[in-house]
């Protein structure tokens, strides 16, 4: 009885535990097919533009702890711009894909191994005309640069302490000469044999030139001036390097554009196919210039952009190559995907140069460059007060052009940059 009993109280219940029809299925996907199609497009908006809007306030803190740490040590500091890739194997685009940042150290000036230490200047090379009669390397006794010396090898040779790339102070004055190989197969230090003792030669540029081929100094350092006495003091300024401090990644898929970065209202000073060197003068070779390094911004200890180094050196020059340049108005870095960095080969360092720019890109590459895509952002570093600022691109009236023209990329790159200039942070569909 008690069994008939449970039997007619389970049946009518399992008669409910039935599972979805197919029809009640096929509902329910096209409901949630629906939905996702609404709703995906906008999500992937909002993530993409929130992607660039954390990327951007990655480099401008970034960019900031560099400049404090230079006022709170007071000695300069860089903040390094590491590319993706440093030779053109890969494509131009690698190149001026920047995804990682770090600090670089500036160590105190040498001024040699015993106070007053003074070296001989030397008039050695003249491969242009107008290098004839000035000096272009100092020599030290060795007793007096023996910190710059490889004692342990026979014959001594230069611990690469200082290199290609660094400045030296000549005398009192405060005019800063550039450090450089006078050619391939002559180091910027050597050691070379004088009578019973050996000396230091340093070798350097004067006048040093910047990448536009203006001279980096007002005057230069002439055996005319110099008289009769050429011993003088000297002060080896090296340049920034890599502290073992931790850098930072950007976030996945997004990066610095090096091509369309730079300073001023459209100077591209960072990107791989305006760093070339200048093809007749010392020390650079005339062929091969393939390598590129990374991007060095100076910050002095008064929180100034005091200046900034790029690389560019050919593989079959072994001493690295750089290149020393001062900013010639706002730095602008453009934070973008990496996806949109595009390749030109046009060595010129401004847009409005170049008629012809465009004759490498197509329309759909120029479409979708990190400067036609509204949600990227500037991040604007003014090297006179050190001020650091990120900005929209979504403000920007130029139209996206629908053929190849150059007014229409210089047009938005300048308009782009005047919103940055003027610090007018628009809204940015990340934030």
């Amino acid at each position: 009885m008690n069994t008939k009993h449970r039997q007619n109280l389970i049946r009518p219940n399992s008669a409910h535990n039935h599972g979805f029809t197919v029809i009640e299925l096929l509902i329910v996907m096209g409901i949630i097919v629906i939905v996702a199609a609404v709703t995906l497009p906008t999500l992937k908006g909002l993530l993409s533009g929130r992607k660039i809007a954390e990327a951007s306030n990655l480099v401008s803190s970034f960019a900031a702890s560099a400049k404090s740490r230079a006022i709170s040590t007071g000695r300069p500091v860089a903040l390094i711009i590491e590319r993706a890739r440093y030779d053109d194997a890969g494509g131009l685009a690698l190149n001026n894909v920047a995804t990682r940042l770090s600090i670089g150290e500036v160590f105190p000036a040498y001024s040699g191994d015993w106070e007053g230490a003074t070296g001989t200047l030397q008039d050695l090379v003249a491969i242009d005309a107008w290098e004839a009669g000035r000096f272009d390397a100092i020599d030290i006794p060795l007793a007096q640069a023996a910190t710059l010396v490889d004692l342990n090898s026979n014959p001594p040779i230069s611990n690469n302490m200082v290199q290609p790339g660094d400045l030296i102070e000549i005398g009192g004055s405060r005019e800063k000469f550039f450090i450089a190989a006078p050619n391939s197969s002559t180091p910027a230090v050597e050691v070379v044999p004088n009578g019973a003792s050996s000396i230091v030669r340093i070798h350097f540029n004067n006048p040093s030139e910047t990448t536009s081929g203006t001279p980096l100094q007002e005057g230069a350092l002439t055996a005319a001036d110099a008289g009769p006495n050429l011993q003088r003091t000297f002060r080896i300024y090296r340049r920034p390097s890599k502290s073992l401090a931790g850098g930072i990644s950007l976030p996945r898929g997004t990066c610095i554009d090096l091509h369309f970065s730079g300073c001023g209202q459209t100077g591209r000073h960072f990107s791989s196919d305006a760093i070339q060197p200048i093809g007749d003068s010392n020390p650079y070779p005339h062929a091969g210039f393939s390598n590129y390094g990374p991007i060095y911004l100076v910050f002095s200890p008064d929180g100034q952009v005091s200046s900034w180094f790029v690389q560019n050196r050919p593989f079959d020059y072994a001493s690295p190559t750089l290149q020393r340049g001062y900013p010639t108005g706002l730095i602008h870095l453009l934070v973008g995907g990496v996806d949109q960095v595009v390749e030109t080969t046009r060595a010129i360092p401004n847009l409005d140069q170049d008629s012809a720019i465009q004759t490498a890109l197509t329309v759909s590459e120029e479409y979708t460059s990190n400067l036609m895509d509204t949600e990227n952002n500037w991040v604007t570093i003014n090297p006179y007060t050190g001020s650091i600022t990120t900005s929209s691109m979504g403000g920007v009236q130029t139209p996206i052009p629908t053929a190849p023209g150059v007014a229409d990329l210089v047009n938005r790159l300048r308009e782009s940059r005047a919103l940055a200039s003027s610090s007018l942070t628009l809204p940015n569909q990340g934030e």
